[in-house]
């Protein structure tokens, strides 16, 4: 709200209030007269200003006062937003992928905009230039028809950046996950009942006028989709069918798995001083993951998971290892 050159004194004392006070910085009704003056050029006199108030205090706005009688003082705005939840949105905002530095130096000027002038944001001593990845002018646009065809429950089109490929799907939910955000939906053409695209790497999104395949009827989500344990069952967001996979790994590992895969995954301790754990995920997310941990996980099954590291691992070899390397090895 901009009321800098209002006629109406309830609405300039609201702004001052808005702009100058929160519940650490509190002002007086000479404090509000002086910032209205220097501010709009406006003199309301005592009585005006404590009528306003009173106006204000009545009504349902977020306007609050420390003590009311004999007289106002204390008063302050209640602001939707405190320090830290703001910092969480500009921290959002600057891990957003699609966006320019300009997009992104906007919306947080907007963000920064939610409170008052004591807010001392970070973002002026942040280099923007290192969290500026992939442009994509359309993100906004492509969230807005997205969430329209859900709400609709209606097939959305789009085409992906990366090979121009037009997609039809029925889209269900969005998921923001280590910094990107994804639409989960139903793509005929996958064998998985649920797919993933990333939200940055669409373009020219429309809603059909096709009603959208349901969720209770894919196999596997007769009862809908559970957000936080399919998130946990699909590490990185790999797709693919979640199955119990069993395997062995170093101690240090504990917090890491509690974060990656919650709290509801077995680990128990063994002889030898390793973890062992047991969960359901998706086979192909853990074989990515059975290759990120190499050095300290060790799959125990299912056997086909056993099998795709030991073949990823002597491709490897053949790679990185020189014949007499591996002649060596194999002797």
């Amino acid at each position: 709200m901009n009321v800098a050159h209002t006629n109406e004194p309830i609405l300039s004392i609201l702004e001052v209030l808005r702009k100058h006070s929160d519940s650490e910085h509190t002002l007086t009704q000479k404090q509000i007269g002086n910032y209205i003056k220097a501010e709009t050029g406006e003199s309301l006199d005592r009585e005006t200003i404590k009528r306003n108030l009173r106006k204000l205090l009545d009504s349902q706005l977020p306007v609050e006062a420390l003590k009311e009688e004999p007289s106002i003082t204390g008063l302050y705005y209640d602001h939707d937003f405190t320090d830290g939840e703001l910092c969480l949105l500009i921290n959002s905002v600057l891990f957003t992928d699609g966006l320019s530095k300009k997009h992104r130096k906007d919306l947080i000027k907007r963000i920064e905009a939610l409170t008052d002038k004591y807010f001392h944001s970070y973002v002026s001593k942040v280099d923007l230039n290192v969290y500026e990845n992939v442009r994509n002018s359309e993100i906004f646009l492509n969230l807005e028809i997205i969430s329209e065809a859900i709400a609709k429950k209606k097939q959305i089109s789009f085409i992906k950046t990366d090979n121009n490929k037009t997609y039809e799907v029925s889209p269900y939910q969005f998921v923001f996950h280590s910094g990107h955000q994804y639409l989960l939906c139903h793509y005929p053409e996958h064998d998985d009942p649920i797919s993933h695209f990333r939200i940055d790497r669409l373009k020219k999104c429309e809603v059909m006028d096709v009603p959208a395949k349901q969720i209770r009827d894919l196999k596997g989500f007769e009862s809908g989709i559970q957000l936080s344990d399919y998130v946990r069952e699909h590490p990185n967001m790999w797709g693919g069918e979640a199955i119990n996979i069993t395997f062995r790994c170093e101690k240090y590992l504990r917090n890491h798995l509690v974060e990656q895969f919650g709290t509801e995954i077995n680990i128990e301790e063994t002889d030898d001083d390793m973890l062992l754990v047991r969960l359901k995920a998706s086979e192909l997310a853990m074989f990515h993951w059975g290759l990120q941990y190499l050095d300290s996980v060790e799959i125990l099954s299912p056997e086909s998971l056993r099998s795709k590291l030991k073949a990823a691992l002597k491709d490897a070899c053949r790679k990185y290892c020189s014949d007499s390397e591996t002649e060596g090895d194999n002797s």
